[in-house]
């Protein structure tokens, strides 16, 4: 064989191993952006249905049902004007990510009433300097369970709570605003919409009214309920 025959073949298992570790790499990228993508699917387009990215698939089926992050401070928000009124709130909240999905995937019954099986859970971290809210450091993240949440679908698979997840590292976010001073009010913003908290901080309890806006209320606020949240843990300063 030639000196130019074997330089030719060197080249040439060069590029074939350059082309199949591209392939490789590219490969790579698009399972990695696919899993990204799986967690925004259904119910979860608002916020991941999962407690994390690193969750394996024998847990998946019990992380959807919710207990985000179980090392926050919870709260609850309740009605002012009874579950029918309450309900009618929260389906027009959650409108804009369900009304596309199929009907084993829409909104179920939702208690607006304290401590039931069904209802609105929360947590925050909302990051305070000088009064103000860092918006890279602050986020609410909203659960809705409704009659259907944690029950077998059709095809076998659990479906999901309801998420409204609202903060720097989510797709979608716009930012948050607001002051904390005694009276603290805070507003979350993402492409969707508002999720508004209005209060006061007393005897180590941040309570007050939660309001909200979408697309469908034409950018106007409405009241979804009151809500409670213990203020240590919620505020970081």
């Amino acid at each position: 064989m030639s000196p130019n025959m074997k330089l030719n073949m060197k080249s040439n298992m060069k590029k074939a191993f350059c082309l199949a570790l591209t392939v490789f790499v590219l490969v790579g990228c698009q399972q990695k952006k696919n899993k990204k993508q799986s967690l925004r699917q259904g119910r979860g387009l608002r916020g991941s249905t999962m407690v994390n990215n690193g969750a394996n698939s024998a847990s998946a089926s019990a992380l959807q049902c919710g207990s985000y992050n179980p090392g926050k401070a919870w709260g609850e928000i309740t009605s002012y004007q009874g579950d029918q009124q309450f309900y009618q709130e929260v389906q027009l909240l959650t409108n804009p990510v369900l009304r596309t999905l199929p009907f084993d995937d829409q909104l179920g019954m939702v208690s607006g009433q304290s401590g039931q099986y069904t209802g609105v859970r929360f947590w925050g971290s909302v990051r305070i300097a000088n009064g103000m809210v860092d918006p890279n450091a602050s986020e609410i993240r909203l659960e809705i369970y409704d009659d259907r949440a944690c029950q077998p679908k059709a095809d076998g698979t659990i479906r999901s709570v309801v998420p409204v997840h609202i903060g720097a590292n989510q797709p979608g976010f716009l930012g948050v605003e607001g002051y904390v001073a005694g009276q603290a009010k805070l507003t979350f913003l993402d492409n969707y919409g508002a999720i508004i908290l209005d209060g006061q901080i007393i005897n180590g309890y941040y309570s007050g009214t939660v309001s909200y806006t979408t697309t469908d209320t034409g950018g106007q606020a409405r009241i979804l309920g009151r809500f409670q949240i213990p203020a240590q843990g919620f505020f970081t300063y």
